[in-house]
């Protein structure tokens, strides 16, 4: 008779506080063992290289975008300063146009009204009359 059998006679119908047999199987008692599984060096030496291998790629990836931002910052800096430069040479081209200092300088280097105007032909000239000293 095995140990998971029950017991013949009297105690047959019993199920009480005392009793360790029930029907069917008792399965505290037998709990299969926990397996543990052995890891091979090899497998352990590759998750570590696999997981050094990721985190020097994410510290690239970082400094990577801390060189773009340091870049765009440059860039964001120099386009400031050339509107700002646009702006003053924009401000320049308006006052060298105006009528006002046109006209100042005009007086100055002796440029008037003039007296006569002519008027030129762009019709060309014959042959001959261009030939004459």
């Amino acid at each position: 008779m095995s140990s998971f059998a029950p017991p013949a006679g009297p105690a047959a119908g019993r199920v009480g506080r005392g009793s360790q047999f029930l029907v069917g199987r008792d399965l505290a008692a037998t709990r299969p063992a926990r397996r543990v599984h052995a890891r091979s060096p090899l497998s352990l030496t590759v998750g570590i290289a696999a997981l050094l291998v990721a985190a020097l790629a994410l510290a690239s990836l970082r400094v990577q975008i801390l060189d773009l931002r340091m870049r765009l910052g440059a860039a964001v800096r120099s386009e400031e300063a050339l509107d700002q430069d646009l702006r003053a040479l924009r401000v320049e081209v308006q006052e060298l146009r105006s009528q006002k200092r046109l006209k100042e300088r005009a007086a100055k280097l002796g440029f008037g009204v003039p007296k006569e105007v002519r008027e030129l032909s762009a019709t060309p000239m014959p042959a001959r009359a261009a030939a004459k000293p």
